[in-house]
């Protein structure tokens, strides 16, 4: 039953909310009202992952990438899939840093097509000013540019192999934290 079929029930029919439900609201509304950690150990934590995070964007981190973007978006995977210990924390960190280079190698490829795209018009006015030849649409001129880049240079079929890589360590880290996540639940529901 999906959430409009929930609401279209009539008000007499009291839904069952389960304690894990309830659970997890209570969290959701506690996690809203928090203004950080209050305790000794809590502040230590936090220092220790905002060191954690500050070591791996030193080592990550190119010129002009940002670091706040980079700490948000690890804390958004950390948030998402709420890894416990330094084994499962080591897997988000190994996602983390597979997806951010993986972005930045969609970014380069942008960056390296829209410079060869730049550099077909341009070689296009100069030739085009004595022979009165038409500019070409975008489409074409990306093409050019494109079949350039992969006639001239292995930079495209280079990226596409360092992207590909990145995607099944991401997947690979992925399916690991399902993994030691399981484990550790089922030994503490054996502990029950």
């Amino acid at each position: 039953m999906n959430d409009i079929d929930q609401n279209l029930q009539p008000a007499a029919e009291p839904q069952e909310i389960t304690s894990t439900e309830r659970q997890r609201e209570s969290a959701r509304i506690n996690g809203a009202k928090s203004r950080g950690p209050i305790t000794p150990e809590g502040k230590a934590i936090s220092a220790r992952n905002s060191l954690r995070h500050g070591m791996l964007a030193k080592t990550i981190l190119l010129e002009g990438e940002s670091l706040d973007h980079f700490q948000r978006f690890i804390q958004h995977l950390e948030d998402t899939f709420s890894p416990v210990g330094p084994m499962e924390d080591s897997f988000v960190e190994t996602m983390a840093l597979s997806k951010w280079r993986q972005m930045r190698l969609v970014g380069m490829e942008k960056a390296g097509i829209h410079h060869q795209i730049q550099a077909e018009r341009d070689a296009r006015i100069e030739h085009s000013a004595p022979t009165g030849i038409s500019p070409l649409d975008p489409a074409t001129t990306a093409y050019l540019a494109f079949t350039t880049l992969a006639r001239q240079t292995r930079s495209l079929e280079l990226m596409n192999r360092y992207e590909t890589r990145c995607d099944r360590q991401y997947e690979r880290a992925l399916s690991r934290l399902f993994e030691a996540q399981a484990r550790r639940k089922a030994l503490f529901a054996g502990r029950e």
